[in-house]
């Protein structure tokens, strides 16, 4: 009995395709082709691990000023808190000496004309 597989695909006589070079002489330029991209991706690859290590330097060069910045602006936030409850302070004692000074004014001259031009201006809205 014969097998029915046996009559299916090419025949023997046709395994070599009949259009183009040999398969033998088309291996070297194959392997010349390969090498080349695959030397190419490499030298790419590396290209962006460098690139990719610089930005990653830069990063961090910039998270440390972030952190020096910080550490400053932490230590001149109390001072200058300090500074603005002096400011306050120093203000509220002058108005008031002014509001003293009125209250003079307008016990010795009797009229409340010369009061008004020693009032203090409204303080600015926030």
């Amino acid at each position: 009995m014969r097998n029915p597989l046996d009559s299916y695909g090419p025949a023997p006589e046709e395994d070599e395709p009949s259009f183009g070079p040999p398969f033998d002489d088309r291996m070297p330029r194959l392997r010349w082709f390969q090498l080349a991209a695959t030397t190419a991706l490499f030298v790419m690859f590396i290209a962006q691990a460098i690139q990719i290590q610089d930005v990653n330097r830069k990063i961090a060069l910039l998270y440390e000023r972030l952190k020096v910045d910080q550490e400053r602006m932490m230590d001149t936030t109390p001072a200058l808190e300090a500074q603005q409850r002096t400011i306050l302070h120093r203000l509220d004692i002058l108005e008031s000496t002014l509001r003293e000074i009125e209250i003079e004014r307008g016990a010795s001259s009797g009229s409340s004309g010369g009061a008004a031009a020693l009032q203090p201006p409204p303080p600015p809205s926030p």
